[in-house]
């Protein structure tokens, strides 16, 4: 790895991630050390859902108009 990127850089701003339509804060996103680069490990608190089971999860990069979101049908895995 190269030395300019250590410490590795964070993703910022950081992408906006929704857990069953509610917002969840983002603690941090940044590169994962060792992996090709592209693959991004986030830390994020997960909001008060009231659901059991899979809820889908939308992790959104940028708010232009060419805004990307993650893959259709995505979901985490939750038991309050």
């Amino acid at each position: 790895m190269p030395l300019t990127l250590i410490p590795l850089p964070q993703d910022t701003p950081y992408p906006a991630v929704t857990i069953a339509a509610l917002p969840a804060t983002v603690l941090s996103a940044a590169p994962v050390y060792g992996c090709i680069m592209g693959i991004l490990q986030m830390n994020i608190t997960v909001p008060a859902v009231l659901t059991n089971g899979a809820v889908p999860i939308v992790v959104t990069f940028g708010n232009l108009p060419n805004t990307s979101a993650t893959q259709a049908n995505a979901t985490l895995f939750v038991h309050p």
